[in-house]
């Protein structure tokens, strides 16, 4: 193998591990923002439960 293939081959490495490193990284926050979704409803339907009580 040549300098020039084997230096194309290792780019081809690192840009594979970026787009993996990547879509770990999009995948994480999708994670989080679900989880600050259910949260959210949650909070509001125990809002929503505590003015109902108040104001029966």
């Amino acid at each position: 193998m040549s300098q020039g293939e084997s230096v194309m081959r290792d780019a081809s490495v690192i840009y594979a591990e970026g787009v993996v490193s990547g879509l770990s990284l999009a995948v994480a926050a999708l994670q989080r923002k679900e989880r600050l979704i259910d949260y959210l409803r949650r909070w509001e339907h125990q809002l929503r439960l505590r003015v109902e009580r108040e104001h029966g």
